[in-house]
């Protein structure tokens, strides 16, 4: 997302922060965001909840991304 929006990519404790004053995020990043990071338990059930949380997040995002390469994801996945 930083690249996305042109900014570097801050110091690890810095990102969850200043990823909120971007321009360009997903539909509800706020929620979407606190569902990744909030886990209830140490079970498979709570991995794939939060790996489900960030997938929507990424899938909302990822047309943009696209445009803004001019390539499909399949297309560059791989090159990154």
């Amino acid at each position: 997302m930083f690249a996305l929006n042109n900014q570097l990519v801050p110091d690890y404790k810095w990102r969850i922060f200043c990823s909120k004053q971007l321009d360009i995020l997903p539909p509800n990043y706020s929620e979407g965001i606190s569902n990744v990071q909030i886990v209830h338990s140490i079970t498979v059930e709570e991995i794939e909840r939060r790996k489900k949380a960030f997938m929507n997040m990424w899938n909302a995002i990822l047309p943009k991304v696209e445009d803004e390469l001019g390539l499909k994801f399949d297309e560059f996945k791989d090159k990154v």
